[in-house]
Formats: C-alpha cells, sequence, structure tokens
C-alpha cells in the first residue's frame, strides 16, 4: 500500500515516469461474465431489449438501463442480467404524476454488444427458427404485450380471452403477425390504434403511428399460449397467460365448434 493521496500517487507517477492505465484498462470493482451464448435466452433478450431496454455502448462495457413504475419489471431485468453483474436500483418519484418509479442499471461486458442495434426488426437468424422466434416474441411480450380478458355479452358470463401487443415499431408488429399466420395461428392484420402526435396519458406524444395486433379467436389464442407459454418470465404476464388460458379452456369446452 502507497498510504498517500490521490495527488500524491500522481507525483509518484510523474517522478519514475510511470504511465496509468487507460479507461479502457482501469479495474471496476463489479465483476462481469461473459453471456452464456445460449439461443433461446438470447432471442428472449434480444425480444425485450427492442421493446423496454435502453442500451448504452461505453468505453469498454455495454450499459443496460430501465426505468418502470412496475416493480415486477425491475425483478424480471434482476433474472435476466444477475448472473452477468451486478445491478444498481433506485427507486425514486415521479413528481409529475407523483408515482414511485424504479431505475435500474446492469454494466456488461462486450459479450453484450448484439444487445447495442435497436432496429424495427426481428434479425432474420430468429425468425427462421421456431423456438426462437416465440422466445423472442415472448421477450417482447413481456415488454409490450398483454394476455387479458374482456367482459362479453350479458349471455357470455366467461368473457373471452384475448392477447394483444402494439408499439410504434411498425415492421415489428408485422413480422410478428406474418410468423404468427406461418405458424398456423390466424389474427387479424394490425391497425394503427393512435396515430403519431396523439398525446398520452403520460404527457408524451407519439413521434410515430401506434401499431395494434391482437386475436381473441380462441383457437388461436390458445395455440399462442401453447408456443409461447415456456418463454414468458414477467411475472405479471405469468398471471395474465394462466387467467387466459383457464378462459380459453372454458371456452373451448362450452363451444368446441366455434372460433370465436
Amino acid at each position: 500500500m502507497a498510504h498517500c493521496s490521490e495527488s500524491g500517487l500522481e507525483r509518484r507517477f510523474r517522478t519514475y515516469n510511470l504511465k496509468s492505465r487507460t479507461i479502457k484498462n482501469r479495474a471496476c470493482r463489479i465483476k462481469k461474465f461473459d453471456f452464456s451464448g445460449n439461443l433461446i435466452e438470447k432471442a428472449y433478450i434480444i425480444g425485450f431489449r427492442l421493446g423496454d431496454l435502453n442500451i448504452i455502448k461505453r468505453v469498454s462495457v455495454t450499459q443496460v438501463r430501465c426505468s418502470t413504475t412496475i416493480f415486477a419489471q425491475i425483478r424480471l431485468i434482476k433474472r435476466l442480467f444477475s448472473k452477468y453483474s451486478t445491478p444498481k436500483v433506485v427507486k425514486y418519484v415521479d413528481h409529475k404524476f407523483k408515482i414511485p418509479k424504479w431505475n435500474i442499471v446492469f454494466l456488461v461486458n462486450r459479450s453484450f454488444n448484439f444487445l447495442i442495434p435497436k432496429q424495427d426488426e426481428i434479425p432474420q437468424w430468429i425468425q427462421k427458427n421456431k423456438q426462437l422466434f416465440f422466445s423472442c416474441l415472448a421477450g417482447y411480450s413481456d415488454a409490450e404485450g398483454s394476455f387479458l380478458i374482456r367482459k362479453g355479452k350479458p349471455k357470455n358470463k366467461v368473457g373471452f380471452g384475448l392477447y394483444e401487443i402494439g408499439s410504434q415499431q411498425k415492421n415489428i408488429i408485422i413480422q410478428i403477425w406474418e410468423n404468427l399466420l406461418k405458424y398456423g395461428i390466424q389474427t387479424p392484420y394490425p391497425i394503427i390504434s393512435k396515430g403519431a402526435g396523439y398525446t398520452q396519458s403520460n404527457g408524451m406524444k407519439n413521434n410515430k403511428d401506434f401499431w395494434h395486433l391482437s386475436t381473441a379467436r380462441k383457437d388461436s389464442v390458445w395455440s399462442l399460449i401453447r408456443e409461447i407459454e415456456a418463454y414468458i418470465k414477467h411475472p405479471n404476464k405469468i398471471k395474465e397467460l394462466a387467467r387466459v388460458k383457464e378462459n380459453v379452456n372454458l371456452r373451448l369446452i362450452n363451444n368446441p365448434y366455434r372460433s370465436a
């Protein structure tokens, strides 16, 4: 141990003509581990990143960040990245809406550089494989999608469960629709539910049209659940999916020959 201040160390470096490490080579207190290389995990994380993660390339690390009002989202992100790095979680109050929010940040190594691009498309290597597509869709759904039950007509006390997903990423939404059709899941063509310039409840305006895809056909919802259930990770979405699964099962039992 040198037992001297930072300025004292700098003087000694100058005295003995020593060069300090560059920022690229400095040690970091946070241990970082390489990505596993598992393609199903990779496809899920890419899907979730396209929906909800903010990624910034630093000098020698990649910063993974998310801000949310839903603590279950923080739990999910911890689950995804804690084996690779250590998170920093900060709770604060959104003064505009007077609600609690959480901010989570991970610094991961360069093996996660595959998260840096954020384009309005699902990578082709994912679309070419059924398992990888539904894992990616699960990640994107955990960020942007919902399983929910709508009230039916008075005679239908059960209501009807459905799946819906939406974002301003037009190409991704259309690619999801195309792939669902490819795997036999009948889904209406996506629509624009809110146009560019629409002011959201949080006061932000849409820069682009908001595209929305949904299906309520019980056979289609059932097929989708069978394909995606194993990959959904968000605690809240798992509960939603279970409720919709029970609802669709009841509808199939009561009216096995009707698709609606």
